[in-house]
């Protein structure tokens, strides 16, 4: 099972097939994390932590999307909402759910859905 892909945030759709290697299970959540480097706002400006060098190419925060698969009740398809945002550099698991301060990263995807195929 699947339990993490890590990559560049592609710049346009993208399929990924997985599948539940562990029969039984009927529920479970589906987290997506996306980011775009160099989304400055007012808020978040190239010197708000001039000591961190990871923030600087970082910017605005890491999104957190989620959605919960019940597959004893299916849907068609499942659109993801946000959850929260990552640490500003990415220093930490927490996850912050304040995302007053966030622009243009709340744009990056129009719309992101898990679809469930039977096998």
């Amino acid at each position: 099972m699947l339990d993490a892909y890590s990559g560049p945030t592609p710049g346009q759709s993208f399929v990924l097939h997985t599948r539940l290697d562990e029969p039984g299970i009927k529920k479970f959540r589906v987290m997506f994390e996306i980011n775009q480097t160099w989304d400055w706002n007012e808020f978040w400006t190239n010197n708000k932590y001039p000591d961190d060098e990871e923030y600087k190419t970082s910017c605005q925060p890491a999104l957190v999307y989620y959605t919960t698969i019940d597959l004893e009740n299916p849907k068609e398809e499942y659109v993801m909402e946000v959850l929260g945002r990552s640490h500003h550099s990415g220093a930490s698991g927490e996850l912050f759910t304040d995302l007053e301060t966030l622009t243009s990263a709340l744009h990056i995807a129009e719309e992101i859905v898990v679809k469930i195929e039977a096998p």
